[in-house]
């Protein structure tokens, strides 16, 4: 066995920011400063073994396990909303002091009748409202109806602006294998990450143009069922809203392979000798995703071109291919 353990802290000073201008007249809305201070801390833990090893057989595994998180410790400018491109995306995170980097902004739909007395309104009662089948809260006696409406969290009498989300993984954890049995080599990765939210622009979007299948009710029980009128509720008028807040945490099958070896003393009588070694192998590459993400993969924030990679934001993005190579490998 072996174990190694890294625990870091970084400090990154005169941070490249992307601000906005505090009056821009129609020109250039945004200028690249040195405008703050980020504190990133890791930890990091590898844990291998060597399970077999014998004449024929050699069997190694190893696990490697990584939590990171980066606070925003100073900010030279007025706090700010940002995020990658795309629609409405740049309203998504905020930038401020004492704020975790990638934590997600936007308003919050009711889902207990506690939140719900705290903002009555004169004349209202709590018996004016209940909690509908997907658990949210609505007027009395709408449910299954075009009046049944979901209500936002307010604050002085405007939607309130509160944390929804965070793009920050509890934690990642890789898992790879070799195997090998005489002239036969296999492989297999395994990459699990738990936790790590994933806002679903698309599918907002799509429930926007009533194309979003989610919209379907087909096979839903009749007291169950809701009218268009209700999803475009939480489309609002695409305004970030927690609706839309997914679970970004999946396992997949990252990798598997499959080798097989003809060494010098199978290739002896081949071509006089001239060939030394032989490899020929199958690889497959993202060929599993277990998930409840409802998107087309969880991995949007691999889309680095957007800026996704940090702000794990889903805005029509294409998901990962699956893919299948051959390899051949000749020694002479």
């Amino acid at each position: 066995f072996d174990f190694e353990a890294t625990y870091s802290k970084t400090i990154t000073e005169d941070q490249f920011v992307e601000a906005p201008q505090a009056i821009h007249m129609g020109g250039w809305q945004y200028r690249w400063i040195n405008g703050g201070t980020i504190e990133s801390y890791a930890v990091e833990m590898t844990l291998g073994a060597k399970l077999i090893r014998t004449k024929d057989i050699n069997w190694n595994i190893r696990f490697i396990f990584d939590k990171v998180s980066s606070e925003i410790t100073q900010l030279d400018v007025p706090a700010f909303q940002t995020g990658p491109q795309g629609q409405e995306a740049d309203k998504l995170f905020f930038m401020r002091e004492g704020e975790t980097f990638g934590t997600m902004y936007g308003f919050h739909f009711l889902t207990s009748l506690s939140e719900m007395e705290k903002q009555l309104a004169a004349g209202e009662t709590i018996a004016d409202y209940e909690l509908n089948s997907d658990g949210y809260v609505i007027p009395r006696g709408t449910q299954g109806t075009n009046y049944e409406i979901p209500v936002v969290e307010r604050e002085d009498g405007q939607n309130k602006l509160v944390k929804i989300g965070s793009s920050y993984p509890k934690f990642n954890l890789k898992f790879n294998t070799n195997f090998n049995w005489k002239d036969i080599q296999l492989y297999m990765l395994w990459d699990w990450k738990n936790g790590g939210d994933i806002y679903n622009k698309t599918n907002q979007w799509l429930t926007r143009d009533n194309r979003s299948a989610m919209m379907d009710q087909y096979g839903k029980a009749e007291n169950e069922k809701k009218t268009v009128a209700y999803y475009q509720q939480f489309y609002f008028t695409n305004e970030m809203n927690d609706y839309w807040v997914e679970d970004g945490s999946y396992l997949k099958l990252r990798e598997v392979s499959i080798y097989y070896n003809l060494g010098a003393n199978k290739l002896n009588k081949f071509m006089g000798g001239l060939v030394k070694g032989v490899k020929v192998g199958v690889i497959g590459r993202n060929l599993l995703t277990i998930t409840n993400y409802s998107g087309y993969d969880p991995e949007v924030q691999t889309n680095t071109e957007s800026g996704a990679q940090s702000f794990a934001y889903d805005f029509m993005g294409y998901p990962n291919f699956r893919s299948f190579s051959a390899s051949l490998e000749i020694k002479f």
